[in-house]
């Protein structure tokens, strides 16, 4: 069966002093009641990393993706950022393409801005969904090590994926999925200085705080077997978040990828 054919918009916003790279696909018959979905990656990933996935899912709804400064096709800015700036950011985007209300996804580092962006905006969010990531600062640490070994100028690169990718992410994963995730990973693989910006972001940032405030309904997403994010945050943010549920897989931390079925299903029920 074919794909429904997309409407695509593909270029760089300017957002008062930042400039994002921003992907929309929109099914062109489109007569679905739920709002837009926005996609935020993880670390170093540009959009076009989430293909696969934002394809299953504009096939009956609005998907945005954006590349954050520094990263994919987002120029980098002269100073590091906070999520707080980028939550403001992604405001004045929904502002221009017209959307007043979002469901959110984010991903690991992008499930860091995904709270700060609910929290700040709530009447922006209808749905929150988080996967394998931390509330900051006040949170379980994975193992540090590991994260150190992620620096992408060592380790972005085939065939040390393949040989590192079971120690980074956790999981059994088969030999035929790894290929295609290294495929991905150094294909995308970021330049430092966006890299970096990333990290400074977390540094003494945390929504512990304030999540109990945070009264969307709230999916989290969390492998049992991940390293990078252990499933302890997953127990906590339930804890913390009033409207949550938890939900833990039988993987490592890329389980967007490697276990996309099972995502998409979660997603179907949480998001209809």
């Amino acid at each position: 069966m074919s794909a429904p054919p997309l409407t695509t918009i593909d270029r760089v916003f300017r957002l008062g002093k930042h400039r994002l790279r921003v992907r929309v696909d929109s099914p062109q018959d489109s007569t679905a009641a739920r709002p837009p979905l926005l996609l935020c990656n993880g670390y170093g990933l540009p959009l076009d990393a989430l293909d696969t996935i934002a394809a299953r899912f504009a096939r009956y709804t609005t998907v945005i993706r954006f590349d954050v400064p520094g990263i994919g096709g987002s120029p980098m800015t002269a100073l590091p950022y906070r999520f707080a700036t980028l939550a403001s950011v992604l405001d004045e985007l929904l502002q221009r393409l017209g959307h007043e209300q979002v469901d959110i996804f984010g991903m690991s580092w992008g499930g860091m801005l995904a709270q700060q962006f609910a929290l700040d905006y709530p009447g922006r969010c209808r749905r929150v969904v988080l996967a394998a990531t931390m509330s900051g600062i006040v949170s379980v640490p994975g193992n540090l090590a590991l994260h150190a070994l992620r620096n992408p100028s060592l380790w972005w690169q085939p065939p040390k994926i393949s040989r590192m990718a079971s120690l980074l992410y956790g999981g059994r994963v088969s030999k035929t999925d790894w290929r295609r995730l290294e495929r991905n990973l150094a294909l995308y693989a970021p330049d430092l200085p966006g890299y970096w910006w990333q990290m400074i972001c977390i540094f003494w940032w945390t929504t512990a705080h304030r999540l109990r405030r945070m009264q969307q309904p709230t999916l989290l997403l969390f492998g049992r077997h991940d390293p990078v994010a252990p499933v302890a945050n997953g127990y906590f943010l339930n804890f913390l978040i009033p409207n949550s549920k938890l939900v833990r897989l039988d993987c490592g931390h890329l389980f967007p990828w490697t276990q996309l079925d099972r995502v998409q299903g979660e997603l179907d029920a949480f998001l209809a």
